[in-house]
């Protein structure tokens, strides 16, 4: 597989948040979830790499201040407690190093997850629009054959009432209706609908 940027990932991460902006609230939230992951990810594996390397200069300047004063004294025994000293120092800077390879390893292997999750997503997101690029016509001919078997228009402005004028072409009738679906049963809408037809 190809070696992807970072950039190049955001800019598709970009992409699918603006597709998904026009998915249903559910979908979005799930990227958006995994765009904030992954952005939470990427300060993180910044912010280990920065640690990391003041860790580094920090022990490179201990080593040094090491090897000034690794000069021998004319005290044997206090050159050996220095030196003693000394290998803690270097073993508890080994310890430090590999905690660190290890924390480097856990982020590099969260990131290659969210590298993945990028990929999912955006074949994700190809489906998405094969199945609007199919069905989207579909349902739009489906509506408009709805609409002129019923000889009904629909007034969606108030989202939870039902609302429409019904024509009768023959009679050269309009007769306006507006249900209210917490009030009114929806077999009770139904055969009043139909009767308006």
């Amino acid at each position: 597989m190809a070696e992807v940027s970072l950039e190049e990932i955001s800019m598709v991460m970009d992409d699918i948040k603006t597709f998904f902006q026009r998915a249903t609230k559910g979908e979005v939230e799930k990227v958006l979830n995994v765009q904030r992951t992954y952005d939470e990810v990427l300060q993180l594996c910044g912010a280990r790499e920065d640690e990391m390397n003041d860790v580094i200069r920090e022990m490179t300047k201990r080593v040094d201040s090491a090897e000034e004063a690794a000069q021998p004294p004319e005290d044997p025994n206090a050159h050996q407690e220095r030196m003693r000293k000394l290998e803690e120092a270097t073993d508890a800077c080994k310890e430090n190093i590999e905690r660190y390879k290890n924390e480097v390893s856990s982020l590099e292997k969260q990131r290659n997850n969210m590298k993945q999750d990028a990929e999912s997503l955006h074949v994700q997101k190809r489906k998405v629009e094969e199945l609007a690029r199919r069905e989207i016509p579909r349902t739009k001919h489906e509506l408009s054959l709805y609409a002129h078997v019923s000889k009904i228009a629909w007034h969606y402005e108030h989202g939870n009432r039902i609302q429409g004028v019904a024509s009768d072409p023959a009679k050269g009738d309009a007769r306006t209706f507006d249900f209210d679906p917490g009030n009114t049963s929806k077999y009770a809408i139904a055969n009043k609908l139909w009767d308006l037809m």
